[in-house]
């Protein structure tokens, strides 16, 4: 047998001594098994600095979800009202869709009626002339039918950064909902 080498007893793989020591290095097994652990370890850390869920958290979290749920409603049906109840583009009263000029993910904007257009579902998402399929063709009519000022201040209101505590969806909620009642009534 070699001096620069020996046999781990466990799993019989070699072991060599480090260049120019006396010291070996350690068998592949031991050291698996050291870094198991290590991980072992790290996760029973990571489980217990995590707060446990209560049930007034996970009411929290649904309740998030109903005010936004509630809010992009009142705002759907707010612009569909702006517009008539038809579509801007074509005059179609039938499968009317909301539109946001700017995607919901701009929260600055996302509950904003400035930032809806009421269109068909065709020219929403339809293959032809559609938001969707044709973008820059859209946003030319667009500049067009809004005017070039009305883009403008949208684009700045758009490209601000806001986050809404739930108290302020409230708000937004009551003032679209108060904007609902009064074309309702006329």
């Amino acid at each position: 047998m070699n001096l620069d080498c020996k046999i781990c007893p466990d799993c019989e793989a070699r072991i060599y001594r480090k260049y120019n020591s006396t010291i070996w290095n350690e068998c592949i097994c031991k050291s698996k098994a050291r870094s198991k652990e290590r991980i072992e370890k790290n996760k029973a850390i990571l489980r217990q600095s995590q707060p446990k869920q209560t049930k007034s958290s996970k009411k929290g979290l649904k309740s998030k979800k109903g005010i936004d749920k509630k809010l992009d409603d009142a705002w759907s049906l707010l612009v569909k009202l702006k517009g008539g109840m038809k579509c801007e583009y074509c005059g179609s009263t039938k499968a009317l869709n909301s539109h946001h000029i700017y995607s919901r993910l701009k929260k600055s904007v996302r509950w904003k009626t400035i930032n809806g257009i009421c269109l068909c579902v065709g020219h929403h998402i339809g293959v032809g002339f559609s938001a969707h399929k044709t973008p820059i063709e859209f946003t030319d009519w667009l500049n067009d039918y809004k005017g070039v000022p009305y883009m403008t201040e949208l684009r700045f209101a758009a490209n601000m950064t806001s986050k809404y505590h739930t108290f302020e969806k409230e708000l937004i909620l009551k003032e679209l909902q108060d904007e609902i009642k009064k074309y309702e009534a006329s």
